[in-house]
């Protein structure tokens, strides 16, 4: 037994009758509660120590320096300035979807588009952030309505591209109504990335999506079966409402009918339309949760079974804890991305920090014509919701699952006008709290389900790594 000069850098949480050791740049062991016991006396095995020191979940005179480069590892996500830019190129939607988190403008609208001047400046403004990597990704209401700009913004981007010697890369949110083989080949041909909305079957996703009262599954699967034809692969999301949480099995079977092996599930905001009809659209948390629990207890079931797919937070929470650096989607990060890894730009110019923040006007950070990077990135605005992000409340200081959390200002700005979070009525607490304490229960409880994802992850990244190599990128 060995006693050590050593100081605690570690939080603990009790998971599956075992200790979870969690720091603050990521790492993670767990020991069982009599190595706990021994580990706050201070005696304990060598080999457990040389483990605890070696990960940084003891600090020691030696490893103060390691510690340091590890915590700025796993914090580098947010070292690079933002990667993603939304541009809203309407206000204007084709559908009147009861959930819309946009308030998007009927289509008869006027002066709801982005025009063509202003849509350069935007781009001129994106190539002067920091990071190298850009994608643009385009949005509305329904972008395809302001299908001139959106061609014009690729070809203008490319041509930035070129001059600047920034990477940028395109991607289009579009209800898909209005494609066409057309609009699909200019896609394809300038590799920007679609993706689309499909709630479910037709008998679950027309009670929310339609236009004129008229549901818009046929229309949106045919034209996705075209896209597909044609060589343009459309992924969708599902929004996650009362009506289709209760059938979490057809929604799963839904998925791996489309051979899809990525749940992409999006549950229904307080934002919006969907504000005014929360008591039929949403749920209270602790039903949310759940319903959650089971979606994804019958995710493991179909993965047992040798059909494989994976809800995309699970997955995501799975890679935070896999990584030496926290995860780049913008919505699970610590802190968020808002600011610092997406903005976005209205119709007008006006720049916003998060497409959740794009229906508050006085949480608009300056213009493209007005303002510089610089100048929003250090507004009080920004650098307020950037601090709101990082969990602060005292039961969060002491919360394991902090290096982990994603939590939203935003949703509680909305909420109650202020970005203070109370993680006893925050929904992204209670269902991060949640999402980790199942993934940690099933390494300790039922590690061989883990083990089967990260099998077929690691497959799976190799053949991916093998095609890019077959078609000439560098990995």
């Amino acid at each position: 037994m060995t006693t050590a000069p050593w100081e605690p850098n570690y939080r603990s949480r009790l998971v599956g009758g075992s200790v979870l050791l969690t720091a603050d740049h990521g790492e993670w062991t767990i020991i069982s509660e009599s190595e706990f016991t021994k580990l706050q006396s201070g005696i304990f095995p060598p080999p457990m120590l040389d483990n605890l020191v070696n990960k940084g979940l003891l600090r020691t005179p030696e490893n103060i320096l390691l510690i340091d480069q590890m915590l700025k590892k796993w914090h580098s996500s947010n070292a690079n300035g933002p990667n993603l830019h939304i541009i809203v190129l309407t206000r204007r939607c084709n559908l009147q979807c009861t959930y819309c988190h946009a308030s998007a403008k009927p289509v008869s609208s006027v002066g709801q588009d982005l025009s063509i001047d202003t849509a350069k400046e935007i781009v001129d403004f994106i190539v002067t952030t920091p990071s190298n990597d850009i994608k643009i990704e385009f949005q509305g209401g329904e972008a395809l309505l302001n299908w001139e700009v959106l061609v014009e913004v690729v070809e203008y981007g490319k041509h930035l591209s070129h001059i600047c010697g920034k990477k940028i890369t395109f991607c289009l949110t579009t209800n898909a109504t209005l494609l066409s083989k057309e609009k699909i080949e200019f896609l394809r041909d300038n590799c920007v990335s679609v993706c689309s909305s499909l709630d479910g079957p037709s008998w679950i996703h027309d009670i929310y999506r339609h236009s004129n009262g008229k549901g818009t599954f046929d229309l949106v699967a045919r034209n996705i079966e075209l896209a597909n034809n044609l060589g343009v692969n459309i992924p969708f999301l599902t929004v996650l409402t009362r009506q289709s949480y209760s059938n979490y099995r057809t929604i799963v079977d839904f998925y791996l009918e489309h051979n899809a092996n990525m749940l992409c599930l999006n549950p229904v905001k307080p934002l919006g339309l969907a504000k005014s009809q929360w008591d039929q659209l949403g749920y209270d948390c602790t039903t949310e949760i759940q319903y959650y629990r089971l979606m994804l207890d019958y995710m493991f079931e179909k993965i047992r079974s040798g059909q494989f797919i994976l809800e995309r937070m699970f997955n995501l929470a799975l890679n935070k804890i896999t990584s030496s650096s926290d995860v780049t989607f913008t919505d699970f990060r610590n802190p968020c991305g808002a600011v610092f890894g997406q903005i976005v730009y209205d119709i007008d110019g006006v720049i916003y920090p998060c497409d959740e923040a794009r229906g508050f006007k006085e949480l608009a950070l300056g213009t493209v014509r007005s303002h510089s990077f610089e100048d929003i990135a250090h507004s009080h605005l920004a650098m307020t919701i950037r601090d709101a992000s990082i969990p602060q409340a005292k039961e969060c200081m002491v919360c394991a699952y902090k290096p982990f959390c994603g939590i939203c200002p935003i949703l509680a700005f909305a909420s109650s006008g202020t970005f203070t979070i109370d993680p006893s009525e925050n929904r992204n607490c209670q269902v991060n709290l949640f999402l980790f304490d199942y993934l940690f229960n099933k390494i300790v409880c039922e590690p061989e389900d883990i083990k089967l994802i990260l099998k077929i992850k690691m497959v799976e990244n190799a053949f991916s790594e093998a095609a890019m190599r077959n078609n000439g990128v560098t990995v």
